[in-house]
């Protein structure tokens, strides 16, 4: 995406906040990653998926707190397919793996 969909707030004037958001949203993420595989072996109960839900709405928003835009925004796609209890279509779940691993990249950088 555009880097005005990029840009980060300043620094909050509390060093170690930033690595602290991102330490937790790798948490989360291997929460939702947890899911993604129950999901690939037809095992996803409905405490995971509920779990997998909020952790991507908690990602979504300390993303945008911080300014990561387009993290919030995957976080909030992931949110939307792990929401109800309809099954995760196959091409679903391949965007899920795809949006774990935007958002790790994105957090990395």
């Amino acid at each position: 995406m555009g880097d005005s969909a990029n840009r980060r707030r300043d620094e909050t004037g509390f060093p170690g906040l930033r690595e602290m958001f991102k330490r937790a949203v790798v948490e989360r993420l291997r929460l939702v990653e947890i899911a993604a595989v129950a999901v690939r072996f037809g095992r996803l109960d409905e405490a995971t998926r509920a779990r997998a839900e909020r952790a991507a709405h908690k990602i979504a928003d300390a993303a945008r707190m911080y300014g990561y835009w387009d993290a919030a925004q995957f976080a909030l796609e992931l949110q939307a397919a792990f929401k109800g209890s309809e099954p995760i279509a196959p091409s679903m779940l391949a965007r899920i793996f795809e949006i774990i691993e935007e958002l790790r990249a994105e957090l990395s950088a």
